[in-house]
C-alpha cells in the first residue's frame, strides 16, 4: 500500500510539470501570435496611411498653391492620377531636415536644407507642422510616423577646371552608378554690369551621355569660371526615370537670400522677396528670371516674372541694407520652375542663388514627421514605400510608423 501511495505522489508530480511546462509554452505561443497580429496591424496601417497621404490631395485641394492652411491633409497632386505628388503642398511642409530658422522684419522663415547657392525659405504661418498632420490624419496619440522623400536618382556635381569651365557629374540610383543616362542641362553665368547683372543661359546643345561609372564630363569652352558666377542645372533620364540635380560656384559668397513672401497674392500671382542673409549695408543690385519646367523634366523655357509694375523677360531691382526688401512676383498656375538671382555690387564680386518653386524643381530630399524611436525602448517600427512623381521627377515615398502602446516583438528578433 505505501507503494502505490508513492507511485500516485510520483505521478501526480509528473503531471503537474506536464501542465505547468504546457501552459508556459502554450502562453509563449499565444504571447508571439498575438505579437504577431499586433504587428501586422501596425503594417497594415502604415500602407494604409502611406496611401492615404499620397492618393489624395487633402482639402482643399489646392492648399499647396494658396496661403490657405488645410482642414484634411493629403499631398497627391489634384491634376494628376496615382501617386503623383503635389510639389507645392511639400513646399509647405515644416520639415524634419530643416536648416537654421530665419527672422526677417519679424517674420521667422522655415529653412529647408540645400546645398550651396540654393535656399527654400518659407514663413512659418504657412507650414504644417507634424502635430497638425497627425491630427488631421486621425493617428495623433495613437501611432507615430515619419517619411522621407528621396530622389531615385542622385546627382553630385564637381568643378574639375575653371578656365574653361569644366564639371563633372556622377549619377547614382540606390547606390548603383547609373550608365547610359542621358544628361540636358542649362548654365546660368552671371557678371558685372555696368549697372545690373548680366548673365547669360547656355543650353545643351546635345545630348551627354553618362559612361559605365555613371560619369559624364561637361565642358563649356567660353566660360572661365575665375570671373563670374554660375549655376549649373542638369536633368537626367534612363528609361522612365528622371532626375534634376544643381551646382553653383564653390567659391561664390551668398549675398542675397530669396524667401517666400507669399503662395497666392489674391491676384493669381507668387510673391518672392529678395533679402539679405546675414544683414550687409553693402547695396547690391539684382536680375531675376524664371525657369519653366514643362510636360517632362527636360523642357524648361525661361519665363517672365512681374515686379508688379512691369512684365519683362528679367527684372531688376536694388537691395538696400539690413530691412529692406525687393519683391517680385511670378504667376502661380501650377507651374513649377526654378527662380534664379543673379546680383552684384561695385564692392563685390558677382553671385547667384536658386530658389525651387516645388520641391522637385532642383532634387530637394525631404524629411517630414517625429523622430524614429529606438529599438531599445520596445517599440516595433514597420515602413513601407511607394515610387511616386514630383513634377515629373522620380521619387521615392517611405513612412516609417509606430505604436505608441510600444508593441514588442519577443525572442531574437526583437525589435527592428
Amino acid at each position: 500500500m505505501p507503494e502505490a501511495t508513492v507511485d500516485h505522489l510520483v505521478a501526480i508530480v509528473i503531471f503537474l510539470a506536464a501542465v505547468l511546462l504546457f501552459v508556459n509554452l502554450f502562453s509563449q505561443n499565444l504571447q508571439s501570435a498575438l505579437t504577431y497580429q499586433r504587428n501586422s496591424q501596425l503594417s497594415a496601417e502604415a500602407s494604409n496611411l502611406l496611401d492615404s497621404i499620397s492618393l489624395n490631395p487633402g482639402n482643399p485641394q489646392n492648399w499647396g498653391t494658396t496661403n490657405s492652411t488645410p482642414t484634411f491633409f493629403g499631398l497627391q497632386d489634384p491634376t494628376q492620377q496615382g501617386y503623383a505628388i503635389s510639389p507645392f503642398s511639400l513646399m509647405k511642409l515644416n520639415a524634419s531636415n530643416s536648416g537654421t530658422s530665419a527672422n526677417c522684419n519679424g517674420i521667422w522663415y522655415d529653412n529647408l536644407t540645400m546645398n550651396s547657392g540654393g535656399y527654400l525659405f518659407v514663413p512659418f504661418n504657412r507650414v504644417v507642422n507634424y502635430t497638425t498632420a497627425a491630427g488631421m490624419l486621425g493617428v495623433n496619440g495613437s501611432y507615430g510616423f515619419q517619411f522621407a522623400i528621396t530622389p531615385v536618382l542622385n546627382m553630385s556635381m564637381t568643378q574639375t577646371n575653371p578656365n574653361p569651365l569644366q564639371i563633372s557629374v556622377n549619377i547614382a540610383a540606390s547606390g548603383l552608378p547609373l550608365a547610359g543616362a542621358s544628361l540636358n542641362y542649362y548654365l546660368i553665368n552671371s557678371t558685372n554690369g555696368s549697372k545690373y547683372p548680366e548673365f547669360q543661359i547656355l543650353s545643351s546643345a546635345s545630348t551627354t551621355y553618362t559612361n559605365a561609372t555613371g560619369t559624364a564630363v561637361l565642358t563649356f569652352s567660353s566660360v572661365n569660371a575665375n570671373n563670374c558666377a554660375y549655376a549649373l542645372i542638369v536633368y537626367a533620364n534612363l528609361k522612365g526615370l528622371y532626375g534634376v540635380g544643381y551646382f553653383t560656384s564653390p567659391t561664390m559668397a551668398n549675398k542675397i537670400t530669396p524667401i517666400v513672401g507669399s503662395f497666392n497674392d489674391g491676384k493669381g500671382n507668387a510673391t518672392i522677396l529678395l533679402t539679405q542673409f546675414p544683414p550687409s549695408s553693402t547695396k547690391l543690385s539684382f536680375s531675376a528670371m524664371f525657369l519653366s519646367l514643362g510636360s517632362t523634366v527636360s523642357s524648361v523655357v525661361p519665363m517672365s516674372i512681374s515686379n508688379g509694375t512691369a512684365n519683362l523677360p528679367t527684372v531688376t531691382g536694388l537691395v538696400n541694407g539690413q530691412n529692406q526688401y525687393a519683391p517680385i512676383q511670378i504667376p502661380n498656375m501650377n507651374q513649377t520652375g526654378i527662380i534664379i538671382v543673379t546680383y552684384n555690387s561695385t564692392n563685390t564680386a558677382p553671385g547667384i542663388s536658386l530658389l525651387p518653386w516645388g520641391i522637385g524643381s532642383l532634387g530637394l530630399k525631404l524629411v517630414y514627421g517625429s523622430a524614429i524611436p529606438p529599438s531599445s525602448n520596445g517599440n516595433w517600427v514597420t515602413t513601407d514605400l511607394r515610387l511616386i512623381k514630383i513634377a515629373s521627377e522620380s521619387y521615392q515615398f517611405e513612412i516609417a510608423l509606430w505604436s505608441h502602446q510600444g508593441y514588442q516583438v519577443q525572442g531574437p528578433s526583437e525589435g527592428i
